[in-house]
């Protein structure tokens, strides 16, 4: 949100996925998924999702946060993010390109409207769960300096 003007001025939507096949589980899902949200086919379901994040981040009324979002100019605030973690097995000589591959024809517009990530590990079941096992250390650690600090 911009705070000048109380307006959007720029809504991503993320695709995060994990898969030991990301070429296959992107192209057969995650490109179908931003054609039918840039249909219009997600609409009520994202802007609602919106209205209510608008409300708790910024912390205005329903109203006034429902007027945000409607004054949005939806289409020109949209931008996407496709991120996945995956096996570093995946890689090729050219690097991670190809898992992206059709990101501009599900998503056109200016290049600077879509964002991809790639998070590799060895073995990305394993991977994954080393790291929300950090995570989650680090979330308790952080819960416990606050306690007592306030003790």
């Amino acid at each position: 949100m911009h705070d000048e003007e109380e307006a959007l001025k720029r809504i991503i939507l993320c695709e995060d996925k994990a898969s030991v096949a990301p070429r296959k589980l992107i192209a057969g899902s995650v490109w179908k998924e931003i054609v039918s949200i840039r249909n219009g086919e997600r609409d009520d379901e994202i802007l609602a999702d919106l209205t209510a994040l608008v409300h708790r981040v910024a912390g205005f009324d329903e109203d006034r946060a429902e007027a945000i979002v409607d004054a949005a100019l939806w289409e020109e605030c949209r931008e996407f993010r496709v991120s996945v973690a995956t096996g570093e097995n995946t890689r090729r000589e050219a690097g991670f390109e190809h898992l992206l591959r059709g990101f501009a024809e599900a998503a056109p517009g200016a290049r600077e409207t879509r964002m991809g990530g790639i998070l590799t590990f060895p073995d990305v079941r394993q991977g994954l769960s080393a790291l929300a096992k950090a995570v989650a250390d680090q979330v308790l650690l952080i819960t416990e300096e606050t306690t007592q600090a306030h003790v």
